[in-house]
């Protein structure tokens, strides 16, 4: 009776202990799948020294100018695409931008950039990055 008891402890022992690592490798194993297969967009506000490491770390990333005309004559970030958030085709001429690329998004001060950020953010954008201070902050 004895034997069969200790038998019967050392078994629900050893099974909970299964029973709890299961769950454990189970919980990492949805968490890991969960981060493989959603595709988070990444929003985020940059400084401008951030930015310039990035540019010169990563000759990949796009620069959008979100400025309007009169703003983009006193100058622009090297290899930027200029296309103004208060053009009527704004939103048109997003569309023609590839979904899957990095962007560094600036303005002037770093307000209308932020509301270009969440304009792509919901037409599916995945990696934008808002400069804060904007141009201003980048001639300092």
């Amino acid at each position: 009776m004895r034997f069969l008891f200790s038998f019967f402890i050392i078994f629900v022992l050893f099974s909970c202990k299964n029973n709890v690592a299961d769950t454990v490798i189970t919980d990492q194993h949805q968490q890991s799948e969960r981060q493989i297969t959603t595709n988070e967009p990444i929003t985020k506000n940059i400084e401008a020294d951030e930015a310039k490491k990035m540019l010169e770390s990563n000759p990949d990333i796009m620069v959008l100018d979100v400025r309007t005309p009169e703003e983009t004559n006193q100058g622009i970030l090297q290899k930027a695409i200029i296309i103004d958030i208060y053009d009527p085709g704004f939103n048109s001429k997003i569309d023609q931008l590839d979904k899957e690329k990095t962007y560094i998004v600036y303005c002037a001060a770093g307000g209308r950039s932020a509301t270009a950020c969440q304009m792509m953010t919901e037409k599916g954008f995945k990696k934008l990055y808002n400069l804060s201070g904007g141009y201003r902050a980048w001639n300092k």
